[in-house]
């Protein structure tokens, strides 16, 4: 009687300890804490910037009295994330701006790229050779100091290229493309993958609400001045509530296949993607089959075809 009482008391507490740790990984209030100090609004940013939760980090990051760098530097990758590369540069500046924070050599080139995109190619360049300075073992070191207007060789391109701006492009994302050559040149099509204004916004576990879908769409494709006509999204059952694309085409055209979040949850609660075959008719898909080697353990994509 004894020793089954002495075995039950040594359970209980393992059995306690265990409920504990399973309850934390449950419930974080328990390890990030309740309240609205700097600390735990921190905590909870960080718990929602490690989980890809972009726009809920920024929500809590934006609370904190005396945000540190390390939050100033996860609420300019939440911006950038979510398109908003001011509110990214204002970000990172704050760094500098403050002097009871420390930089890192990778904030002046994090800056740098930034200030690329909204064209301020000056201050970037002196950003950069700050940035060399401190990581003179970087190959692109010496670029950055002894050249400061290597960009404008990075624009200027070559004679033996033309590069032409297509119709399709807009603010969006467009990536992609897949040409195939029908009829001697006539009736070309072209496929691409774009998260425009008329790709489809929906919320979902897998889906980010900051970030529109992106659809397959298929054009007809003009050689001789490089230009796309009668742009049409692609429908049927390769357009669903999931990201599509980047996809190609078959020889003759009568069929795409692409990638496209698997159907089924893998590990680690993950919806990884997967490579699927449509008839296409027009603009229009069906008959969907998914290749043998799909895995929902592992992402199989961006199909090609040689």
């Amino acid at each position: 009687m004894k020793k089954i009482l002495i075995l039950i008391l040594y359970i209980c507490p393992l059995l306690l300890h265990s409920q504990n740790n399973n309850d934390k990984e449950k419930f974080p209030a328990f390890n990030l804490g309740i309240g609205g100090s700097d600390e735990k609004l921190k905590n909870w940013g960080n718990y929602h910037f490690d989980n890809g939760l972009y726009s809920k980090a920024l929500k809590t990051y934006q609370k904190i009295q005396n945000p540190d760098a390390e939050t100033l530097r996860n609420m300019a990758y939440s911006y950038e994330y979510i398109d908003n590369i001011d509110k990214a540069v204002e970000s990172y500046e704050k760094i500098f701006d403050n002097k009871d924070l420390t930089e890192i050599p990778m904030d002046f080139f994090n800056l740098a790229n930034l200030l690329d995109i909204v064209g301020n190619y000056s201050e970037s360049t002196k950003l950069r050779k700050k940035y060399s300075r401190f990581v003179m073992k970087d190959s692109r070191s010496p670029l950055f100091q002894n050249d400061s207007l290597y960009y404008k060789s990075l624009q200027s391109g070559s004679d033996d290229y033309r590069l032409n701006n297509l119709s399709i492009n807009s603010p969006a994302s467009e990536i992609g493309s897949y040409a195939i050559r029908t009829n001697g040149g006539v009736g070309n099509k072209f496929l691409f993958t774009s998260s425009g204004e008329t790709s489809k916004k929906i919320k979902g576990k897998f889906i980010r609400p900051e970030k529109p879908t992106y659809n397959l769409f298929l054009g007809d494709f003009n050689e001789e001045d490089l230009t796309l006509d009668n742009v049409e999204i692609v429908s049927g059952v390769a357009n669903s509530e999931f990201h599509e694309g980047p996809g190609v085409l078959s020889e003759d055209g009568s069929e795409v296949i692409f990638s496209r979040s698997a159907k089924s949850i893998g590990k680690n609660d993950a919806l990884n993607l997967s490579i699927y075959k449509v008839a296409l008719n027009g603009s229009l898909t069906s008959s969907e089959k998914g290749v043998p080697f799909n895995n929902n353990d592992y992402a199989v994509m961006h199909p090609s075809i040689t």
